[in-house]
Order: C-alpha cells, then structure tokens, then sequence
C-alpha cells in the first residue's frame, strides 16, 4: 500500500536580493513623505539576530551625512541625536514570538521652505502598535499608531521624532484553521490566517512512503495583513 504525506511549510519574511543578506523576522514599513510629494520608505522590525548597530546582514547601511537643506531626506537615527550613525532599515533584537517595546528615531528633512510638512504614514499588523513623539516625552507631537494610518508634522524643528513600537507576542503567522480533505481523485488542503506578519509565502512539502519531502507547490503570503485571508491547494497526483 502506498502512504502519502503532504506537509505545509510556512516561509515567513522576504526573500533576500543579496546572497549575503539574511531576511528579518518582522519586517514593516514606514512612509515619511512631505507636501511637495517627495518620499522614502523605511523599514523597522526585529531579527533574533540583530543589534542596535548597523547590521549589513540584514540589509542596513551607514547612510553618509544628509543632503544640504532644501532637500527632501529620511531616516532612521540610531541614537537620537541629529546627524549621527543614520540607515534606512532599523532592526532590533527580538527572538519570535516576541513581547517588548522598542524604540526607533525617525530623522526628516522637507524640500520645501516656509509651510512645509513632514507626514508618517504606517501600516501595523495586529499585535503590533506604537507610539509617535517628540523627544521631550510627548508634550507636542503624542500620537498613538496602530492598524493603518498617518500624522502630518507642522514644526519641523520637531527633528528626530521618537517611535515606540509594541511587539505583543507577534508571530509570523497566526492560524484559525486547517483541513485537509480527501476527495475522489484528489487531496484538498484549506487553511486560513487571522494575521500575517512579513510572511513571503507557504511552501508545501510531499511524501511518498518513505521517500524525502519534495516541494510541489509555492503559495504566495499577504506580506503584512491584520485581517483574514484563505488559501487553498489541491493535488490531483496521488
């Protein structure tokens, strides 16, 4: 008799451009854009590797000093204090599942004179809020972020701007359900996730008696999702 087992393994994170380069464990992204239309998009997370230098395995890189005012630029300070060690992707230690508060500089430059804003955009998953402040502890600019949205800075002598993020036991990936189901000439596996945190995909893995698992199928993740999302796969080579 001949036994098949099918596997699904959850590939979480981004695939890495760079050989050399590892993929965080969270990954999110943070737009700081000004009224002229000019914008970059950070990038924050965690890494059970990572520390609060510039890690080169994960894609950070010393940025050289910022260009000459009038001229549009982000990111984040390491220290918070202007001007120094400076990157575009900030990852702090974390080891999933992870709960803790980590705090992040976000240093801003508008292209505009007189009138000229700064916004932050954010798109958080579930588990995961922050809090946007200046560096005096939140006595002008104290705004909570969570789920998806944006705050436009007037001052922009307000410079670096502090963001505490909370991590609440975030994972990857959160399950709600799972079946597999034989029908009549095929198998059919149904799965659905509540959140999804940097999740790149779910790879299926197949078995045939005592053979090695074999991939067969590539299922493509939401990324970031804080709602719920359905797949499906069916094998008809049984």
């Amino acid at each position: 008799m001949k036994f098949i087992f099918i596997i699904i393994v959850l590939i979480s994170l981004l695939t890495s451009i760079l050989i050399c380069q590892e993929t965080p464990d969270v990954d999110l992204p943070l737009t700081v854009s000004d009224n002229l239309g000019n914008l970059k998009v950070l990038q924050y997370g965690l890494d059970a590797l990572a520390t609060d230098e510039i890690d080169t395995f994960l894609g950070e890189v010393l940025l050289p000093p910022p260009p000459p005012a009038g001229a549009f630029d982000a990111r984040f300070n390491l220290s918070g204090v202007i001007n120094s060690d400076a990157t575009w992707k900030d990852y702090r230690q974390g080891i999933i599942p992870y709960s803790g508060m980590k705090t992040y500089f976000i240093q801003h430059q508008a292209s505009g004179g007189a009138g000229s804003t700064i916004t932050i955009q954010w798109n958080m998953p579930n588990k995961v809020s922050g809090l946007l402040q200046d560096m005096f502890g939140g006595v002008i600019v104290n705004v909570s972020m969570w789920n998806t949205g944006s705050y436009t800075l007037t001052n922009l002598a307000i410079n670096p701007l502090k963001m505490i993020i909370t991590y609440d036991n975030v994972l990857p990936v959160e399950l709600t359900c799972f079946t597999a189901t034989l029908c009549y000439g095929f198998i059919k596996l149904e799965w659905t996730t509540s959140t999804e945190v940097s999740n790149y995909g779910f790879e299926i893995e197949k078995r045939t008696d005592n053979n090695s698992w074999d991939s067969i199928r590539f299922i493509p993740g939401h990324g970031n999702a804080s709602s719920p999302n359905k797949y499906y796969f069916e094998d008809s080579e049984l």
